[in-house]
């Protein structure tokens, strides 16, 4: 199926034109491409939110998987030295904007990407500084490594978020 691409997600890393062409039914998070349920809830294909905070940790827990399989792919190849990483670490870097904005319960938008980051309560130290960075060179294994730490770092961030809210409904 081909979908325009909502203005909101408009990315020149992620996406080089306006349209895309998308397997929604599949299980494959790659062959769903990049925030596919962003955009099948623009344009009104589906119900599924998993920015919603009922629905988010099963989303969150399946990409954190996915990307724990990502991560020993690419860790593979930069031991090997391979150049071909880009579209994994573009992959891993879309999954780490999901797991951001879905674990403060809101949907990715990539359109002035800096201001809408600032705007989210729950995110690791230095993000937007972290997050130019591997913006800026998707290919490197330094920014593999920053990306792996920021996955991580934002983990305990909504683990110690949960923990909090938990206390305080008791």
């Amino acid at each position: 199926m081909e979908v325009m691409i909502p203005q909101s997600l408009q990315h020149p890393l992620f996406f080089s034109s306006s349209t895309i062409a998308v397997n929604f039914e599949s299980k494959s998070l790659s062959a769903r491409g990049y925030f596919p349920y962003e955009i099948q809830y623009e344009h009104h294909l589906s119900k599924e939110t998993p920015w919603v905070k009922e629905h988010e940790e099963a989303y969150l827990s399946q990409y954190i998987t996915y990307w724990q399989q990502l991560y020993h792919v690419l860790y593979q190849r930069f031991q090997k030295r391979e150049k071909n990483v880009q579209h994994e670490l573009i992959e891993g870097i879309a999954i780490f904007l999901s797991l951001l904005f879905w674990s403060n319960h809101k949907r990715v938008v990539l359109q002035d990407l800096s201001t809408e980051i600032a705007a989210l309560e729950t995110v690791p130290v230095n993000i937007e500084e972290r997050l130019h960075y591997i913006l800026q060179r998707p290919t490197s294994f330094s920014s593999f490594m920053q990306l792996t730490e920021l996955i991580q770092e934002q983990q305990k961030h909504r683990a110690r978020k949960l923990t909090i809210e938990k206390i305080k409904d008791q």
